[in-house]
């Protein structure tokens, strides 16, 4: 049983994206972890990874989850957003491109 604290994933999810915008990264892993418990297959859960790890300026470690969050799910396109922008030779950090996989992103007749 799952007790009455149990949060779907998708809750998770969303609790951790808005603690990450608001710079609470501690709560955010906790809320992340937790939705890692729920589901391990899922991306999401490293894409937020890689966002801390971005904002607080580890490269290589956001690089890491981008990664293993596209091996996970190749189809998620905020990791595969996330992976070109940092790996890009003209990077700058801007929050305002940071995509959290927040919206579904549909290809129509592109």
């Amino acid at each position: 049983m799952k007790g009455e604290n149990y949060m779907r994933f998708d809750d998770l999810i969303k609790k951790a994206i808005i603690e990450i915008k608001n710079e609470n990264f501690l709560k955010a892993t906790e809320y992340i972890h937790l939705a890692m418990s729920e589901d391990d297959t899922s991306a999401k859960p490293h894409n937020l990874l890689g966002i801390i790890e971005e904002i607080n300026g580890n490269l290589e470690l956001a690089n890491n989850h981008y990664r293993a969050a596209y091996s996970l799910e190749p189809t998620f396109k905020a990791s595969d957003n996330n992976l070109k922008r940092i790996t890009s030779f003209y990077y700058v950090f801007d929050l305002e491109k940071i995509d959290f996989g927040e919206t579904m992103q549909l290809q129509v007749g592109v």
